[in-house]
Protein backbone atom coordinates (compact mmCIF):
# COMPACT_ATOMS: atom_id res chain seq x y z
CA UNK A 1 0.00 0.00 0.00
CA UNK A 2 1.31 3.66 -0.92
CA UNK A 3 1.04 5.66 1.83
CA UNK A 4 -0.10 9.62 1.16
CA UNK A 5 2.45 12.60 0.09
CA UNK A 6 0.80 15.20 2.38
CA UNK A 7 -0.63 14.52 5.60
CA UNK A 8 -2.40 17.11 7.58
CA UNK A 9 -3.78 16.89 10.86
CA UNK A 10 -5.82 19.62 13.36
CA UNK A 11 -6.81 18.12 16.41
CA UNK A 12 -6.89 18.24 19.91
CA UNK A 13 -5.73 15.09 20.77
CA UNK A 14 -3.16 14.47 23.41
CA UNK A 15 -2.05 11.14 21.86
CA UNK A 16 -0.64 10.02 18.51
CA UNK A 17 -2.89 10.47 15.57
CA UNK A 18 -0.07 8.33 13.11
CA UNK A 19 2.06 5.67 13.10
CA UNK A 20 5.16 6.28 11.43
CA UNK A 21 4.45 2.65 9.65
CA UNK A 22 1.69 4.90 7.72
CA UNK A 23 4.55 7.67 6.64
CA UNK A 24 5.73 6.83 2.79
CA UNK A 25 9.22 8.00 1.63
CA UNK A 26 8.88 11.54 0.46
CA UNK A 27 5.91 12.22 2.22
CA UNK A 28 5.47 15.51 4.09
CA UNK A 29 3.89 15.59 7.84
CA UNK A 30 2.15 19.06 9.13
CA UNK A 31 0.83 19.21 13.04
CA UNK A 32 -0.48 21.82 14.82
CA UNK A 33 0.75 19.93 17.98
CA UNK A 34 3.25 17.20 18.79
CA UNK A 35 1.87 14.90 20.28
CA UNK A 36 -0.03 14.12 17.09
CA UNK A 37 2.70 12.33 15.03
CA UNK A 38 3.34 9.89 18.06
CA UNK A 39 7.17 9.70 19.27
CA UNK A 40 7.57 7.59 16.28
CA UNK A 41 7.50 9.52 13.79
CA UNK A 42 9.04 12.15 15.74
CA UNK A 43 12.25 10.65 16.57
CA UNK A 44 12.76 9.19 12.69
CA UNK A 45 11.29 11.89 10.31
CA UNK A 46 13.98 12.61 7.96
CA UNK A 47 13.32 16.26 8.38
CA UNK A 48 11.85 17.66 11.77
CA UNK A 49 10.87 21.27 11.07
CA UNK A 50 9.11 23.61 13.49
CA UNK A 51 8.17 27.07 13.87
CA UNK A 52 9.97 27.86 17.32
CA UNK A 53 12.41 25.53 19.05
CA UNK A 54 11.63 27.44 22.39
CA UNK A 55 8.05 27.16 22.08
CA UNK A 56 8.29 23.59 21.75
CA UNK A 57 11.37 22.21 23.68
CA UNK A 58 8.89 22.15 27.31
CA UNK A 59 6.68 20.02 24.99
CA UNK A 60 8.62 17.96 22.97
CA UNK A 61 10.62 16.82 26.96
CA UNK A 62 7.48 16.27 28.17
CA UNK A 63 6.11 14.33 25.73
CA UNK A 64 9.06 12.18 24.81
CA UNK A 65 11.71 12.71 26.77
CA UNK A 66 14.87 15.19 26.97
CA UNK A 67 16.48 14.02 24.11
CA UNK A 68 13.67 14.89 21.72
CA UNK A 69 14.32 18.79 21.78
CA UNK A 70 17.08 17.40 20.01
CA UNK A 71 15.59 15.28 17.20
CA UNK A 72 14.27 19.24 15.60
CA UNK A 73 16.45 20.30 12.51
CA UNK A 74 15.28 23.18 11.82
CA UNK A 75 12.65 25.86 12.28
CA UNK A 76 10.30 27.17 9.13
CA UNK A 77 12.42 30.80 8.87
CA UNK A 78 15.40 28.98 8.77
CA UNK A 79 14.57 26.91 6.04
CA UNK A 80 12.47 29.52 4.14
CA UNK A 81 15.21 31.68 4.83
CA UNK A 82 17.79 29.23 2.95
CA UNK A 83 19.85 29.16 6.29
CA UNK A 84 19.18 25.14 6.28
CA UNK A 85 18.27 23.89 3.32
CA UNK A 86 15.09 21.92 4.13
CA UNK A 87 14.85 18.31 2.43
CA UNK A 88 17.57 17.47 0.72
CA UNK A 89 16.47 14.32 -1.07
CA UNK A 90 12.40 13.61 -2.22
CA UNK A 91 12.59 10.49 -0.82
CA UNK A 92 13.12 12.08 2.47
CA UNK A 93 10.03 12.02 5.22
CA UNK A 94 9.58 15.79 6.40
CA UNK A 95 7.51 16.54 9.97
CA UNK A 96 6.39 19.76 10.41
CA UNK A 97 4.85 21.24 13.73
CA UNK A 98 3.35 24.67 14.32
CA UNK A 99 1.70 25.77 17.01
CA UNK A 100 0.81 29.60 15.68
CA UNK A 101 3.52 32.09 15.59
CA UNK A 102 1.10 34.50 13.57
CA UNK A 103 3.65 36.66 12.30
CA UNK A 104 5.55 33.32 10.63
CA UNK A 105 1.98 32.89 9.15
CA UNK A 106 1.44 35.70 7.73
CA UNK A 107 5.09 35.85 6.19
CA UNK A 108 4.75 32.68 4.43
CA UNK A 109 1.81 33.31 3.09
CA UNK A 110 3.17 36.72 1.92
CA UNK A 111 5.89 34.52 0.33
CA UNK A 112 3.53 32.25 -1.28
CA UNK A 113 1.37 34.72 -2.64
CA UNK A 114 4.30 36.65 -4.20
CA UNK A 115 5.52 33.42 -5.89
CA UNK A 116 2.36 32.18 -6.92
CA UNK A 117 2.12 35.51 -8.62
CA UNK A 118 5.79 35.33 -10.08
CA UNK A 119 4.74 31.78 -11.73
CA UNK A 120 1.06 33.28 -12.51
CA UNK A 121 -0.63 30.25 -10.47
CA UNK A 122 -3.54 30.34 -8.75
CA UNK A 123 -7.10 31.48 -8.46
CA UNK A 124 -7.11 35.48 -8.05
CA UNK A 125 -9.70 36.00 -4.92
CA UNK A 126 -12.52 38.51 -5.19
CA UNK A 127 -13.91 40.36 -2.31
CA UNK A 128 -17.72 38.65 -1.31
CA UNK A 129 -19.07 42.18 -0.86
CA UNK A 130 -18.06 44.92 -3.62
CA UNK A 131 -16.37 47.82 -1.64
CA UNK A 132 -18.66 50.72 -0.81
Amino acid sequence: MRGADLVLTATNSARAMLEERWIAPGAVVATLDSAEPGRDFAEKADLFVVDSREQLRKELTELYGPDAPGWVDATVAEVVSGRHPGRTSVAQRVLIVTQGMASQDVALAHLAYRRALQRDLGQPLVAAYPAD
